[in-house]
């Protein structure tokens, strides 16, 4: 009767979702800020397409290449980068 009750192995946890910051950086001088609710990191950076980014900041002396950072909401800890180019 006891095992009826006891957990497998097999049982998966549902993904949860969790939000992510999203910053893009372009060729003119300016890093999008996007915040993203998402399961993954990788979900979020395609999630923001048509969105309006939540901040922007102007960088005058940026010379960078195209690219984008996925953070965990409130750290600085990097979970995937993508470069466009």
């Amino acid at each position: 009767m006891l095992e009826k009750y006891k957990m497998t192995d097999k049982t998966k946890k549902p993904i949860e979702k969790q939000y992510f910051d999203v910053r893009v950086e372009c060729l003119v001088p300016t890093t999008y800020h996007y915040r993203i609710y998402s399961d993954s990191a990788e979900t979020a950076l395609a999630e923001i397409k048509g969105k309006s980014p939540n901040g922007i900041k102007q960088n005058h002396n940026a010379k960078r290449q195209l690219k984008a950072s996925v953070f965990t909401s409130g750290s600085s800890i990097v979970r995937f980068v993508k470069r466009f180019l």
